[in-house]
């Protein structure tokens, strides 16, 4: 729900051999682009490079961007419109992390006081939906 982008996904007898290809041995970068109606601020910035404390643990992102406009594929700007038509002014964080906590992007800007209205998952280590030239959203038939 108000998610879009990559999603890997193979028979769980292949999961292992999927990440062990795409992944740094022990480390498996995500990157995710965070859509919101509001800038992110500069305490809430330091905050997140500094880490934020959650119930699983410290979550300290590898990259911490805001990005402009042009920068986020317009796919995403357009879904996150589409979900979200009230919204006036989109607002763009890149978060690259390394951990697979439940929901964990959304509750980190939750915690510095910027909710996700739309979440994009741009990549997973080296692969990217742009990377394999899928940059429209596909359905399942």
């Amino acid at each position: 729900k108000n998610t879009s982008g990559l999603l890997l996904a193979a028979p769980r007898r292949l999961v292992a051999a999927i990440n062990a290809a795409v992944c740094a041995p022990g480390r498996c970068a995500k990157s995710y682009i965070c859509c919101t109606d509001r800038p992110l601020g500069a305490s809430a910035l330091a905050r997140l490079r500094r880490g934020v404390t959650l119930d699983e643990g410290v979550l300290r992102p590898l990259r911490t961007e805001e990005l402009g406009a042009q920068s986020v594929p317009r796919v995403v700007r357009r879904l996150a419109a589409e979900r979200h038509p009230e919204v006036r002014a989109w607002y763009y964080i890149l978060l690259e992390i390394d951990v697979g906590w439940y929901h964990v992007v959304k509750r980190v800007m939750q915690a510095v006081g910027n909710p996700v209205l739309h979440l994009h998952r741009h990549g997973i280590a080296h692969v990217s939906l742009d990377s394999i030239g899928l940059l429209e959203p596909r359905t399942h038939a």
